[in-house]
């Protein structure tokens, strides 16, 4: 792997968890991606959101983050759906 794969894999997933805060909007909620694990994700990643009131877990593939296509709105409508149900006062 070279530096610019890293960098590319690491801009992937900065963009993804603030399309993440975006679409919960102003429910305040904490992000944990792969159980925290350091290395690159190719398959599907497991996503944790939680918060004081609630939490959930969601999975999406490695290539429909990347695409960010119908499959990467649709993971984005659940998380914000999730947060907003469970997460909200």
């Amino acid at each position: 792997m070279t530096n610019q794969d890293l960098f590319a894999y690491q801009a992937s997933m900065a963009g993804a968890t603030k399309d993440i805060h975006h679409a919960c909007g102003d429910v305040e909620i904490a992000i944990l991606w792969d159980d925290g694990k350091i290395g690159l994700v190719t398959g599907v990643h497991k996503v944790r959101i939680w918060n004081a009131l609630g939490s959930a877990e969601l999975h999406i593939t490695h290539d429909e983050l990347l695409e960010r296509g119908n499959a990467y709105t649709g993971f984005l409508a659940m998380i914000a759906a999730t947060a907003l149900k469970k997460m909200k006062v």
